[in-house]
């Protein structure tokens, strides 16, 4: 399946894709995918020069520098964070599922982790509210490419889906505590 065709099947036909995503072996192809499309949001929302926490932590940390020397290396710096931040989501993915009973590999959950991406690869430079749909789509995206692969309950892949976020959400709270009590 060619990108493109792959960017309207995710968008278009989710069920259909995670279905077919099965045959796909190898973490290559969804790899591609994820180094081709994510620089796409990246590139947008700098060209647009909308600000997120991340761009102006760098954009501070680097103030120093010429601004396109600068520019370059938040971008590449945001790039390379898109495209190793799927295998971090996927191994907590998986650890999950696992303890769930699902039945998939690894391959299964980083795919999932890449292909749901696809809402936010393209449209992840919104502004909210947009950027919240935008993060919901990718959210729904990772449920259904959780629950072919893995053999799970639709309940049973939203909580995999949700895991990520519980961990992050319990790491900034632990921070915070850790920080207050300094």
């Amino acid at each position: 399946m060619r990108i493109l065709e792959k960017i309207k099947t995710v968008l278009v036909s989710p069920k259909n894709f995670f279905q077919e995503m099965k045959r796909e072996k190898g973490l290559k192809k969804a790899f591609l995918f994820s180094v081709l499309l994510s620089p796409i949001s990246i590139l947008v929302g700098m060209l647009l020069n909308i600000p997120d926490s991340y761009g102006v932590a760098v954009a501070n940390a680097l103030a120093f520098l010429p601004y396109h020397f600068a520019a370059s290396i938040a971008f590449l710096s945001g790039w390379l964070l898109t495209v190793l931040l799927p295998f971090v989501i996927a191994t907590i993915y998986h650890i999950f599922a696992l303890a769930l009973k699902g039945k998939g590999k690894y391959e299964a959950s980083y795919k999932a982790a890449v292909y749901s991406n696809t809402p936010s690869y393209l449209l992840g430079w919104l502004w909210f509210p947009f950027s919240l749909i935008v993060t919901l789509w990718s959210f729904a995206l990772s449920v259904l490419g959780l629950k072919a692969p893995h053999a799970l309950k639709l309940h049973k892949a939203f909580l995999v889906a949700v895991s990520p976020y519980a961990i992050l959400f319990l790491l900034t709270l632990a921070t915070i505590l850790v920080a207050g009590s300094v």
